[in-house]
């Protein structure tokens, strides 16, 4: 497998998470905010959330599968199998509205290689400082 596909599907899945076609938003955004939760996030590849956010209405479930099975798919595109990939990460940033300012994704691929991708609240790419 090579990085430029595995960044091609990282690239694609964080596009989708901010796009209109996907129903991760609002739903997940107006969660969050209910809860005061502003960072979350996803587990690609067995749906969860990270930090644990207890019950979760079912329409924001049936989002986040579906968001998990379009990053599966676009996998498939770019012919990457599941086994490939060790484990992958979609965050989202709020700012006190339903709506993210970013997707940030990170995918590890088995041979141990990250492979990074965020997009800002309108899908241009974006680049995303870590202050420790």
């Amino acid at each position: 497998m090579s990085n430029k596909r595995l960044r091609s599907v990282a690239h694609s899945i964080a596009h989708h998470g901010v796009s209109g076609v996907c129903y991760v938003h609002p739903n997940l955004g107006a969660f969050c905010l209910d809860k005061g939760i502003r960072s979350i996030r996803i587990n690609l590849l067995k749906p969860g959330f990270e930090p644990a956010v207890g019950d979760v209405p079912r329409k924001v479930n049936l989002a986040i599968e579906a968001f998990c099975e379009k990053f599966l798919d676009i996998m498939a595109l770019e012919n990457i199998k599941p086994a490939e990939v060790e484990e992958a990460y979609a965050s989202f940033e709020f700012l006190r509205s339903r709506w993210p300012i970013g997707c940030y994704v990170a995918v590890r691929s088995a041979e141990g290689d990250i492979i990074e991708s965020a997009v800002d609240q309108v899908g241009n790419p974006a680049e995303v400082i870590f202050v420790k």
